[in-house]
């Protein structure tokens, strides 16, 4: 554990941390709310996970077994992003899109327009909006919360190793 304390010292801030009666209320909670904690309380977790893991293997310990027990909020919440982003990619392409294309070309060949069009045009566009603003959104948490959990993740396979 030295060594960790070594690598992540430069990473500390320059101010105090938290109190110590405040990080003891907190340690049930870092389980599965654990985007908030640095370098060397992942390792403390995932050491503590991969010494259970190499006692109650019988066959060999596994190192998937050990980040999962280790990391499952952070797998969980980059999963459930990463099917957002799908769902906003499939929705966008294969709904809006083709909508959007149908009613400008039926738009060109109309000469008579009503309000109503203009509407439904409308709505379109709001909807392909908010649906590219979604998709953005998931892309760009899931990209945070991946890049956290592999750096994460390589830390630990620095302790396991």
């Amino acid at each position: 554990m030295v060594a960790i304390n070594e690598l992540t010292n430069f990473m500390r801030p320059p101010f105090p941390g938290p109190d110590v009666n405040q990080l003891a209320q907190c340690e049930a909670s870092l389980k599965l709310n654990d985007w908030g904690m640095d370098a060397a309380e992942a390792a403390r977790i995932f050491e503590h996970e991969w010494r259970a893991e190499l006692s109650s293997a019988n066959a060999g310990a596994s190192l998937k077994k050990a980040l999962w027990r280790s990391f499952r909020g952070q797998f969980l919440l980059a999963s459930l992003l990463k099917l957002a982003w799908g769902a906003c990619v499939l929705t966008s392409v294969t709904y809006f899109v083709g909508a959007l294309l149908v009613y400008v070309s039926s738009r060109a060949l109309d000469t008579d327009h009503t309000p109503e069009e203009g509407r439904v045009g409308i709505g379109y566009a709001i909807g392909f909006l908010v649906c590219m603003m979604l998709q953005s959104l998931a892309m760009q948490q899931m990209t945070i919360v991946s890049a956290r959990l592999g750096l994460r993740g390589c830390v630990c396979v620095c302790v396991c190793v």
